[in-house]
């Protein structure tokens, strides 16, 4: 079996294994698998790496893996997923955008997580869909110290939303451009959700469908005698998904939802649960094929298959840890098996004195190189301190506690520049609230803004507007100024950051030929904070 590909995906209690091929017609599931490991509470016990890395040597060798080389999937406890909008900027910014927009939707650091992002483009509405998916650091340490204890080599990393739309997007029935699709993947008790569109996770959740100790199962319509109580559990949690993302998408159009997991247990659900969702309900399907004489494809394993997927069926969607993720992560110690490091110390001998003696080539001539560019480094530094005596504008003779001073000044200044950079607030958008609120008849012949430096923690910046109205009615312009004034102070976006804004100077004018009147304005704008 050439051409393999296997995942590895890690549930809280299991490890779960596929093994898929490409062939002529398509993809094929040689084998998979599924062995139980302890429990989180028992590995506080005193569960050890090596008993883990046991646990996912059995799950590769009941798949028949010929390689060691794996993809891994994350348990979807330990990832955070997040989705939010940005205003349309250049790629070489998207990445600091994201590192400042994501402090306000996640509740820890962004330096304690290995994180990935992917970002849609709306060209049509000026803005962009982020995607940013995480894991802490130390969890993700932590099984890549598994693997290294297995002798397995990690090709990827990526969560388990990921994995899973990868393979309801294979299987899905042609879905609309802008339609999003539920997927469902159960596991005994726990139920994992997302919200997908064009293989993207947008939401995920993670609930659990335990009824032992809940009295109450929130109120639906009694299901039927074969289902099981998780079935109205999951209904609850499916609405609830729903209407939070449909209220922060507005324009979200959910096609049908797709279920995964033990096939005897979820398809009794579907036509319930289509029926008190008002929306299609299906058993998922994966496009892959079966060994002849072999049993169906288990949809259990959608996540293994999914992850196994990724590297037959590459795509412009790289939410992968490993290779693309952005972190602090140090490069980890890990302990490999003796057997492991001794079929390693093997294979290399033989190539061990061509190496050798290759590397000694290459470090003489790099040796020569560095000796030749140092010696005319020395030559051109020399040549610039003679052409250049007084250097530093009289640093040389300052005291090393002058220079200390001097370099506290310099971050201070520094530090005021770095926060108020990041602190400000966009004119544009200001500007465009403004715009907004102008009312018929009205216009503005001027915007001054001014922000007088005080010291360096104080601002005075003040806004100006200028501008006049006429209407039919002369004994509404009052009145229509007035409302302007009122709705300005109202409106979170253009006022945030003032402290107050007074109306004075209305004037009545006419023009030059007397044929009509109008009043002219004056609104002023102050605060003690910086806004722009």
């Amino acid at each position: 079996m050439g051409n393999q590909s296997v995942g590895v995906v890690f549930r809280p209690d299991a490890i779960e294994a596929a093994v898929l091929t490409k062939t002529l017609r398509g993809l094929r599931l040689e084998r998979c698998a599924k062995v139980n490991v302890v429990t989180e509470a028992q590995e506080q016990a005193g569960f050890q790496d090596q008993e883990m890395a046991q646990a996912l040597q059995e799950a590769l060798s009941a798949c028949q893996a010929s390689t060691r080389q794996v993809a891994v999937t994350v348990p979807a406890k330990d990832v955070l997923l997040r989705c939010f909008k940005l205003p349309m900027l250049p790629k070489a910014e998207w990445e600091q955008a994201v590192q400042f927009e994501v402090r306000k939707y996640i509740p820890f650091k962004v330096d304690e997580l290995t994180w990935t992002y992917h970002i849609v483009e709306h060209r049509a509405e000026k803005s962009l869909t982020v995607v940013f998916i995480g894991i802490r650091t130390d969890a993700l340490v932590k099984i890549q110290r598994y693997l290294a204890s297995a002798g397995i080599d990690a090709v990827g990393i990526e969560a388990l939303s990921v994995s899973l739309a990868r393979a309801a997007s294979r299987g899905a029935r042609k879905l609309s451009k802008d339609g999003f699709v539920g997927v469902v993947d159960l596991e005994q008790d726990v139920a994992h959700i997302i919200l997908m569109k064009n293989s993207l996770p947008y939401l995920s959740r993670d609930v659990s469908l335990g009824v032992e100790g809940r009295r109450e199962l929130l109120g639906a319509p009694e299901p039927q005698a074969q289902l099981d109580r998780r079935a109205e559990l999951l209904l609850s949690e499916l609405r609830l998904s729903l209407e939070y993302f449909t209220h922060e998408h507005a324009d979200a159009t959910i096609e049908s939802i797709l279920l995964f997991g033990e096939e005897y247990a979820v398809a009794p659900w579907c036509s319930w649960l289509s029926e008190q969702l008002h929306c299609p309900v299906e058993l998922g399907s994966l496009a892959v094929q079966v060994p002849p004489d072999s049993p169906a494809v288990p949809l259990s394993f959608a996540s293994a298959v999914g992850l196994a997927m990724k590297s037959l069926c590459p795509t412009d969607l790289k939410l992968d840890f490993l290779l693309h993720g952005k972190s602090t992560l140090q490069r980890q110690k890990f302990t490999m098996p003796a057997d492991t490091i001794a079929e390693f110390l093997r294979r290399m001998v033989k190539p061990a004195a061509i190496q050798t003696a290759v590397a000694a080539v290459l470090l003489a001539a790099t040796a020569w190189v560095h000796h030749r560019e140092v010696a005319d480094g020395q030559a051109r530094l020399d040549q610039v301190i003679l052409a250049h005596q007084q250097l530093g504008r009289g640093l040389e003779q300052k005291t090393r506690e002058d220079l200390q001073q001097l370099q506290q000044r310099l971050k201070t200044r520094v530090a005021f520049l770095r926060s108020g950079i990041l602190e400000r607030v966009s004119i544009a958008q200001k500007l465009d609230a403004l715009a907004k609120t102008l009312p018929d008849g009205m216009w503005l012949d001027s915007i001054n803004y001014a922000n007088r430096l005080q010291n360096l923690d104080s601002w005075q910046p003040s806004l100006t507007l200028q501008g006049a109205c006429l209407l039919p009615d002369v004994e509404q312009e009052l009145a229509v100024i007035s409302d302007f004034a009122q709705r300005i102070r109202q409106d979170p976006t253009f006022f945030h950051g003032f402290a107050g804004a007074q109306l004075g100077e209305i004037l009545a004018n006419e023009d030059a030929t007397r044929r009509y009147s109008y009043r002219t304005f004056r609104l002023s704008c102050q605060t003690q904070s910086k806004i722009f």
